[in-house]
């Protein structure tokens, strides 16, 4: 009885793994577009795939086909092509394989025929701001491309926090398309919000004196916030030489009036003691050694002391 259950299990594997390694395998070809669409069409459409097994049978052949239709389709409006015409032909390669051909027609491009692009908030005049809005890539008469248009929305979000202004956003954001007449209009209002404030810095650490740090950050409470002074002063705080890990948690509170950030400073200390040794050979002093030793972190004034000694075969 037990033997009857192993030989069984042991057909249903069998019959399990020949069709696996029967199941059908469809490849892809693109034509008819170019990049960044090609790469586009092809993830799109090549993310339908038959399932482990299956067969490419009348009825597979059918979805395939129409998901390739729609998926092509999808993948041409971000580029601003919306009535394409695509061609999809499944042929056999072989036993077992198939070749999922298409073909694509982009059709008639929809042009930009509006565009309002408005800045608006305290922080409009900001000159970083204005760069972006002169060289918006989205123009009158140009195609649409929302690729561009999303990128540009981060680009705009990305520089206003950069300058402080933390609940930067836009009140319009708009693209309005007319597929029948391959027509777009596009509106998008920058409204930047108030510029935030430096708040307090708080120092999680007991292995040097909170003043010795404090004198690190080049800001004050109430300073504008800009990220570079946040930078200069990750930078100071490694320059240090005082710790090994550096973390620096900024916490937003943009309820306050003005919004505020205040940051709260995580450190563990570097090693206490440092050795360094070199051993080298050159013509004027011929073999020659140095030795460092290093011990840091002596007091919470955070002393260190220093020993360097060498030896050369040769004086110059």
């Amino acid at each position: 009885m037990q033997f009857n259950r192993y030989l069984q299990f042991i057909v249903l594997c069998t019959l399990l793994f020949s069709a696996l390694a029967y199941a059908d395998r469809v490849e892809y070809a693109i034509s008819g577009v170019d990049e960044p669409m090609l790469t586009n069409v092809r993830n799109n459409v090549t993310a339908f795939r038959i399932g482990s097994g299956a067969r490419v049978n009348s009825r597979l052949r059918r979805r395939l086909t129409d998901d390739a239709i729609t998926a092509t389709a999808d993948a041409l409006r971000p580029y601003g092509y919306f009535n394409p015409a695509v061609e999809v032909e499944i042929t056999p390669q072989g036993t077992g394989n198939w070749l999922l051909s298409v073909n694509v027609e982009a059709g008639p491009p929809t042009l930009i025929t509006d565009l309002h692009l408005e800045l608006t908030g305290p922080g409009k005049d900001l000159d970083s701001l204005n760069k972006w809005y002169a060289g918006f890539p989205l123009q009158q008469g140009q195609v649409l491309n929302q690729v561009s248009w999303d990128q540009a929305k981060l680009d705009a979000i990305g520089l206003l926090e950069e300058e402080g202004y933390l609940q930067a956003g836009f009140s319009r954001h708009v693209i309005r398309v007319d597929a029948l007449a391959n027509t777009a209009r596009l509106e998008l209002v920058v409204e930047t919000g108030p510029q935030a404030v430096l708040g307090s810095v708080t120092f999680k650490q007991e292995i040097v004196n909170d003043g010795i740090l404090s004198s690190l950050r080049r800001f004050q409470e109430g300073d504008a916030y800009h990220a570079y002074l946040l930078e200069k002063f990750r930078l100071d705080l490694w320059r240090s030489g005082f710790f090994e890990e550096i973390e620096v948690v900024e916490r937003r509170v943009l309820t306050a009036n003005p919004p505020r950030v205040d940051f709260e400073v995580n450190v563990t200390p570097r090693l206490k003691n440092t050795y360094q040794g070199t051993i080298g050979y050159g013509t004027d002093t011929k073999a020659r050694f140095q030795f460092f030793y290093g011990r840091h972190l002596l007091s919470p004034r955070g002393d260190n002391f220093d020993l360097r000694v060498g030896w050369q075969q040769r004086d110059n």
